[in-house]
């Protein structure tokens, strides 16, 4: 119940003087909870439209550059179940509307976590606005999101590496450290 009358009172602060609040859960698990369960039932409570974007961290998304470069080798350089959890993701990414891995159920995780990190979204490989699929970029366009939000929900990983790299998505004058 606490709980509820606090984000409640986040919400009615940031819809009154159009400002934003992080919340910043210990763990991706505890940043999904918040998102996917709790939020939505305030939501539904409150009498007026609030917008909340969930943020993770750029491994957290799919790459559509370093996919489809990986899908043009992947015959030649991969054994079958490569090729295989690459066709997977292949059709994933034409479906998806976040990009973010944890939504994709058909896809292992920790046994191809190694091709997992030749398509995600990471820094020294992005080429910004030079990439042809750029405007499709879903790390992008959850970051957009992110700047049009009320609350935003982070993890603390995310959270203090942006604020040691000075970013600026999670800029705010508000913030709650949960757990």
């Amino acid at each position: 119940l606490f709980v509820f009358g606090l984000y409640s009172a986040i919400k009615l602060w940031a819809e009154k003087n159009k400002d934003r609040t992080i919340v910043s859960t210990n763990t991706k698990n505890l940043q999904e909870q918040l998102f996917f369960k709790d939020l939505p039932l305030l939501e539904k409570a409150l009498p007026f439209e609030f917008k909340v974007t969930l943020l993770k961290g750029k491994k957290n998304y799919l790459c559509l550059y370093r996919l489809y470069n990986l899908i043009n080798k992947a015959e030649y350089e991969f054994p079958l179940e490569d090729q295989k959890a690459l066709s997977n993701l292949a059709v994933w990414a034409a479906e998806t509307i976040s990009g973010d891995i944890a939504e994709n159920s058909g896809f292992d995780l920790v046994k191809s976590a190694p091709l997992w990190n030749r398509v995600c979204c990471e820094g020294s490989s992005c080429l910004n606005q030079e990439c042809p699929h750029y405007q499709k970029c879903f790390y992008l366009k959850i970051k957009k999101e992110a700047t049009k939000s009320h609350l935003l929900v982070v993890n603390h990983s995310l959270f203090f590496s942006e604020v040691l790299s000075e970013g600026r998505t999670l800029s705010v004058g508000n913030l709650i450290l949960d757990e």
